[in-house]
């Protein structure tokens, strides 16, 4: 932000951040991020203090669905759902043309419900939760685990030894054509399309975007979770439902402060 702030020629509207957790946007209190071992930090409070500038603090999902709202091919959608997928796993949701928190600010928390039976150790404490599977990290840690096992996988043109994977790296070597990853970006589509029918069975939208890193996967993994939401929900409800990409791929964070910033200061949405 110092770097940012320094050379800008116009007066500055304010900050907008957006966060992984439960976060409080009224106050701009971080309740809980356990990726980042937060516990009701008041960051809005931390951002006045240091830049004098109004600062507003959001979940990082949140933020990225009133982007789209405001920027995106969706625009103006007064039902919404974005499913943002990186380091966390979470959505974002609109209702009636506002922005849903749910009670205690949770909405959307979906990276930690339980997606497999006595899986791994996910960050939250529990067992199996979505974002074990589903998340960047858990792509890494597949890919490396491939890697390790097949010599032949397109993966050890994209990285010197299989530890420097990144999602970088497996994304190159999935666009070049590298068949070991086949299965890997098969199970991923399966565990979102699996989480997201039960999202569509309670809230029946008619769109649901994927952000993320692992959206860079294209249309083939749109494809497969598209397919699983509607083999696993109720057809009348969901043949109204489409499953797409979204509108900005990485700059969908930039986007998203910036509609943070236009929501809680000029009252957009």
């Amino acid at each position: 932000m110092d770097a940012l702030l320094a050379p800008a020629p116009d007066p500055i509207l304010g900050i907008g951040v957006g966060a992984p957790g439960v976060i409080d946007p009224d106050n701009g209190i971080v309740h809980r991020s356990v990726n980042f071992g937060w516990s009701d930090l008041p960051l809005r409070d931390l951002l006045n203090e240091r830049y004098h500038l109004p600062a507003y603090v959001a979940n990082a999902s949140h933020a990225a669905v009133l982007a789209e709202y405001v920027f995106g091919h969706r625009k103006n959608n007064s039902d919404l759902i974005v499913v943002k997928v990186d380091h966390e796993v979470g959505a974002g949701v609109i209702l009636n043309g506002q922005l849903f928190l749910g009670h205690g600010f949770g909405a959307g928390e979906i990276g930690h419900v339980r997606a497999v039976e006595n899986g791994e150790l996910c960050t939250y404490g529990n067992l199996g939760c979505l974002e074990t599977v589903c998340s960047s990290r858990a792509v890494i840690k597949q890919a490396q685990a491939i890697a390790r096992e097949d010599p032949g996988s397109l993966l050890h043109r994209f990285a010197a030894n299989p530890d420097e994977i990144d999602m970088d790296a497996v994304l190159a070597a999935y666009e070049a054509g590298d068949a070991s990853l086949q299965p890997l970006v098969a199970g991923l589509g399966h565990y979102l399309g699996v989480a997201l029918s039960h999202v569509v069975g309670v809230l029946s939208v008619p769109c649901i975007l994927i952000a993320g890193s692992i959206a860079d996967f294209g249309q083939p993994l749109i494809a497969i979770i598209d397919r699983e939401v509607k083999s696993r929900s109720f057809v009348s409800v969901v043949s109204q439902t489409s499953v797409e990409r979204t509108s900005f791929g990485s700059d969908t964070v930039l986007l998203s402060a910036a509609a943070l910033l236009l929501h809680y200061n000029i009252g957009v949405l």
